[in-house]
């Protein structure tokens, strides 16, 4: 073992990580940081702050589309929300949303897939993330947010 970058590293010739194995690695270390920054975010909200009314929707949105580029990366259909059309009626109830579709599955992969939701979801995000790191990583923090901020609407 070796230290790099503060942390004790396997030599190469030790141990031969699969691909599959790094990746769940990668994965959940990055879930795990970009979901405790999501959840920082929501901090805002609280009554120690001040907000502009759609600020808070902005946030989302950035998110949102954060995420719909990691189902892209995965080859998962991004979910959509329903549009609801405004009534011509002024005291008529607002429509009921319609029920999002539900994707269809993707092919099978060559590998054995994951079969529980927890790496469903690593699976939907874990580029998102990676990038969101890096971003936070390099300083460019409204980058990260950006894209942390997509991610969150998901």
């Amino acid at each position: 073992m070796r230290k790099m970058k503060g942390r004790w590293m396997t030599d190469q010739a030790d141990v031969k990580e699969t691909k599959h194995d790094k990746f769940i690695r990668l994965s959940e270390a990055r879930l795990e940081r970009a979901v405790h920054h999501i959840l920082l975010l929501e901090n805002l909200a609280g009554p120690g702050y001040e907000h502009e009314d759609d600020e808070g929707q902005k946030l989302v949105d950035v998110m949102q589309e954060a995420v719909d580029k990691v189902a892209t990366a995965f080859g998962i259909e991004a979910y959509v929300p329903p549009v609801v059309a405004a009534s011509t009626a002024p005291d008529a109830p607002a429509a009921a949303p319609e029920a999002p579709a539900v994707p269809a599955a993707p092919a099978a992969p060559a590998e054995p897939f994951p079969n529980n939701a927890e790496d469903l979801i690593l699976l939907r995000v874990g580029q998102q993330i990676d990038q969101a790191i890096g971003e936070i990583e390099a300083g460019r923090g409204l980058e990260a947010r950006a894209i942390l901020m997509r991610l969150m609407t998901a």
